[in-house]
């Protein structure tokens, strides 16, 4: 008769196994896509099966890398070095997985509405400005004309995109929020870029027409990414904020 260790071990492996079938089998789908031939009857269930694998998954992918750093500090903190560099592996191993999902959602048409040609407008010096009109949606998300505000960001999985301009410099950037919260508001959100990510609170500003600049912190965007995604993780009373924008600062920080 096994313990009770070996059983959770063996759930372990058993999950572990199922993991890394899943994503192995999503890479060879997603290799497949670049050399596929437009007879091939099977290219748009291909396409269908990575968009939805994509939407439903990360999200929780980018959450589970959040709880995981929280450990591994936690660790450190404690000086047990041995967990800690379990729990490292394991976020890199999170982060992986989080760059193929984004990679599928940029092979499949993941957008309710698409309100621009161009998304990113540069400002002096170096800054970017990414505002609500040139933003693509996804979910309950959309924007509005009236207010030119993205609002509707209601559920977990909610998101927003913004592509960046081509050869986009890596580096640190400081990563400003232009937004409105009622009282009622509020959550939590990824901003995510090329498997980097950083979370953030979003608090009541007293109003939907408040509008208040919040600095996020900042992200690590390697050079040449595509997008800049903004990802709902929690959300009060189903009305997480108006967005307006989002500015990108350089941070003058080692890409």
């Amino acid at each position: 008769m096994s313990s009770p260790n070996n059983g959770q071990k063996n759930i372990r492996q058993i999950l572990a196994r199922v993991t890394l079938t899943t994503f192995a089998g999503a890479a060879i789908l997603l290799a497949s896509t670049t050399d596929a031939a437009a007879a091939d009857p099977m290219q748009p269930l291909r396409l269908g099966f990575l968009q939805s694998l994509s939407q439903h998954t990360l999200a929780n992918e980018i959450a589970y890398a959040s709880d995981l750093r929280a450990m591994e500090a936690k660790l450190r903190e404690r000086k047990d070095y041995r967990a800690a560099l379990a729990v490292a592996a394991e976020i890199e191993a999170t982060a992986s997985r989080i760059a193929s999902l984004q990679a599928a959602q940029d092979l499949t048409p993941r957008t309710k509405n698409q309100h621009a040609s161009s998304a990113a407008t540069p400002l002096e010096g170096k800054e970017l400005l990414l505002e609500a009109h040139g933003a693509e949606t996804e979910e309950n998300a959309h924007f509005n004309p009236e207010d030119k505000v993205i609002t509707g960001l209601q559920a977990s999985g909610d998101a927003v995109y913004w592509r960046l301009p081509e050869n986009f410099p890596g580096g640190g950037y400081e990563v400003l929020l232009d937004y409105a919260a009622s009282d009622e508001g509020g959550g939590s959100i990824h901003i995510v870029s090329e498997g980097f990510f950083l979370e953030a609170t979003i608090h009541p500003t007293g109003g939907r027409t408040m509008m208040r600049n919040l600095n996020l912190g900042t992200l690590k965007i390697p050079a040449g990414a595509e997008t800049l995604q903004l990802v709902a993780r929690s959300v009060f009373n189903e009305h997480l904020m108006q967005l307006r924008s989002l500015r990108l600062r350089p941070a003058f920080l080692q890409p």
